[in-house]
């Protein structure tokens, strides 16, 4: 699939997608992190993040695996998620598209 098809992303998928480029997280995982990645602008709850989740993994933008994540050896396996080729060709295109924009903004004076 083209990853053009899915841009634009919504910035909270964008950010989900960032942070599991990083590393494979868990939803609770990602629920303290999306915070702390965008200065405390972008907070999800679970309901919502699991939507999202569920919904990114139907469009075949992230996998899910049976893991530790982040807490290895505390507890039961967790859910963990990470993107799949697609949705990194999808996380690389939108960051380019970003970045487009910022450079267009920049050049017509509207930004330093």
């Amino acid at each position: 699939m083209d990853p053009a098809s899915h841009l634009p992303l919504h910035p909270r998928n964008h950010l989900i997608l960032v942070a599991l480029a990083e590393h494979p997280l868990h939803g609770y995982g990602l629920l303290d992190r999306l915070p702390e990645m965008s200065d405390g602008r972008v907070s999800v709850g679970p309901a919502t993040l699991y939507r999202l989740l569920d919904r990114m993994a139907a469009d075949g933008l992230l996998e899910e695996a049976r893991g530790s994540g982040e807490q290895e050896g505390s507890g039961p396996p967790r859910t963990v998620y990470h993107p799949t080729a697609l949705g990194r060709a999808v996380l690389r295109a939108e960051t380019d598209r970003l970045d487009g924009l910022v450079r267009r903004v920049r050049s017509a004076g509207g930004g330093s």
